[in-house]
C-alpha cells in the first residue's frame, strides 16, 4: 500500500479536478443559458454534496444534526425553486 502521503496527494488531486470541472460544467455552460437568480440557489449544495462524498469516500459518520441540516437546506432550496409556482396553485381560485 503507498504511503499515507501520496495518498493525501492523490486524493487533493483528485478534489481539485472534479473541483475544476463541477464549476466549468456549473458556471460556464450553465450561467449564459440561464438567468443567475436561477442558477445560484444551487450552489446550496455543494456543502451537502460534500457530506455524502466525505461519508461515502472516507467513511466519516453523518451525525443527526448534519442529517437535519441538510433536510433543512434542500427543504429552503425547493421552496426558493417551487415556491413561486406551489403558491400560485395553492391561491388560485376554485373552479
Amino acid at each position: 500500500m503507498p504511503p499515507r502521503d501520496v495518498l493525501t496527494a492523490i486524493a487533493v488531486a483528485v478534489v481539485w479536478g472534479l473541483t475544476f470541472i463541477a464549476i466549468k460544467i456549473g458556471v460556464a455552460e450553465t450561467t449564459p443559458r440561464h438567468p443567475a437568480a436561477a442558477v445560484a440557489p444551487f450552489a446550496l449544495l455543494a456543502p451537502i454534496v460534500g457530506m455524502i462524498a466525505g461519508g461515502v469516500v472516507f467513511g466519516e459518520p453523518l451525525d443527526a444534526f448534519e442529517l437535519w441540516g441538510a433536510v433543512l437546506v434542500m427543504a429552503g432550496l425547493g421552496v426558493n425553486v417551487f415556491g413561486d409556482q406551489l403558491l400560485r396553485r395553492w391561491l388560485r381560485p376554485a373552479r
